[in-house]
């Protein structure tokens, strides 16, 4: 790259700027031909309807939303926003050709999965510069085309002890998680990994794991505030997406969640136009309650694994949680990840005895009383609805009573244990038998820790 402009020559040992840090300084050099139109804020890249840079006073490009147009004069210093590749695209001998027109249309948009800094649009052969940002780990294969370290024939052992102590030794629980860490880097997840159990256990530590391994600019941890307002554009242009202390109970929350995992994603921004982009992210859930998410027996979205009880800083890995991070063991760890074959279907939800506790937990006071007393005296029998009522009304001493749609979806959660059919032209249930009594409701939800 030439000297003087926005940045130095050595790309890999220098920050890039942000584009409001480039205007800024490039204003300074008195290097900037135009500024955004209508009077928006040109520090504010997101909101702007057009933004005109010069870089060393031979390639202008103007940036409007995420699509561009570059206007060809020289050549070009490297430029940082999303768009830090265009310079490398320019600066490259097998794409001298792009350079030698005046005039350019380009595109930009968010490839992860398209190993390539620049490449041609499919359909407009137009060069489209791709706003990835890749992690540590990969820049250099990347950007450069080195290949990737070759993959050890095990993680590194950091990663083992952490997931044993996650999982509380549950093997098929640990599998899946690497099954589902290796799925999150070559694809994306289909189902919600969900940790739900006491705080403190080292949920949010591995969702700093997962940040190490696609990046930070790929990663985004929130709230469950994003499933129960319309404005969700934190989640635009992600590999993973981790809601941390989710508490969701209504219908309408479940089914926002359940569409994290479509194919596709509508963005909805304060004051922007909704917009449809395709979804790269997985997506990873916790929380310290059991009874945070409600899974249904038709549920295909949500897989739970088995938590811990223990706390992670009274363990010995409270002191080996820079080994987590670290670039020697993470680089290894993703090529592993990359050369894994999940042995899991990643299609089918995983469900650990984890599950039961989240169901369990899930059931409102009559449906607890129906499914863990009521039952209890009445295996073998078929107790036609009027009947169940009635039993509801006295044992629960209340007026207020589930209807047959209610009943009957209870019914379809715990169909190893009831019936819900017609006999003898009488709808009711047939009760098949009776699970083992769990903790009373009120111990069911762990109350909240404090924090350490």
């Amino acid at each position: 790259m030439s000297k003087g402009g926005l940045f130095d020559d050595d790309f890999d040992n220098e920050r890039p700027l942000t584009i409001a840090e480039s205007l800024q300084k490039a204003k300074a050099e008195k290097k900037l031909a135009g500024r955004s139109r209508g009077g928006v804020d040109p520090n504010n890249s997101a909101n702007s309807e057009l933004l005109t840079i010069i870089l060393d006073s031979q390639y202008v490009i103007n940036i409007a939303d995420d699509k561009g147009f570059l206007f060809s004069r020289s050549r070009a210093t490297t430029l940082d926003c999303t768009e830090d590749t265009i310079s490398r695209m320019l600066g490259t001998q097998q794409h001298a050709s792009y350079r030698q027109t005046n005039y350019i249309n380009c595109q930009f948009e968010y490839r992860p999965l398209n190993m390539a800094p620049i490449f041609s649009h499919p359909d407009l052969q137009l060069p489209v510069y791709n706003t990835y940002r890749p992690p540590t780990w990969q820049r250099g294969h990347y950007f450069h085309g080195d290949p990737l370290p070759p993959a050890p024939s095990s993680p590194p052992q950091i990663y083992n002890d952490f997931l044993e102590h996650l999982c509380a030794g549950d093997k098929a629980s640990i599998e899946y998680v690497y099954d589902w860490m290796s799925t999150a880097l070559t694809s994306r997840n289909r189902t919600i990994l969900v940790a739900i159990g006491d705080e403190g256990s080292g949920k949010g530590t591995f969702g700093l794991l997962l940040k190490e391994l696609v990046g930070s600019s790929n990663y985004i941890e929130t709230r469950d505030e994003v499933l129960k307002r319309n404005f969700n554009g934190q989640l635009m242009n992600k590999r993973i997406v981790y809601i941390n202390e989710v508490n969701i109970t209504g219908d309408s929350e479940h089914n926002r969640l359940k569409n994290l995992v479509n194919e596709e994603l509508i963005i909805e921004a304060k004051g922007v136009d909704e917009k449809t982009i395709d979804n790269y992210a997985s997506i990873f859930l916790s929380s310290n309650h059991l009874n945070a998410v409600k899974p249904t027996p038709s549920d295909r979205r949500l897989s739970i694994i088995q938590l811990t009880d223990r706390k992670l800083n009274t363990t010995p890995l409270i002191d080996r949680l820079p080994e987590l991070y670290s670039a020697d063991n993470v680089g290894p760890l993703a090529s592993w990840l990359l050369a894994r074959k999940p042995a899991h279907n990643m299609l089918v939800p995983f469900r650990s005895s984890r599950y039961d506790d989240v169901k369990e937990a899930s059931l409102s006071e009559w449906e607890h009383y129906l499914v863990y007393e009521w039952t209890a005296t009445r295996v073998g029998k078929f107790v036609s609805m009027q009947a169940i009522k009635a039993d509801l009304k006295e044992g629960m001493e209340t007026t207020k009573i589930p209807g047959r749609v209610k009943i009957g979806e209870l019914a379809k959660k715990y169909a190893q244990f009831i019936e819900f059919k017609k006999e003898n032209g009488v709808m009711g249930i047939r009760v098949l038998g009776s699970p083992t009594p769990p903790p009373p409701v009120s111990s069911v939800v762990p109350l909240r820790a404090p924090k350490v």
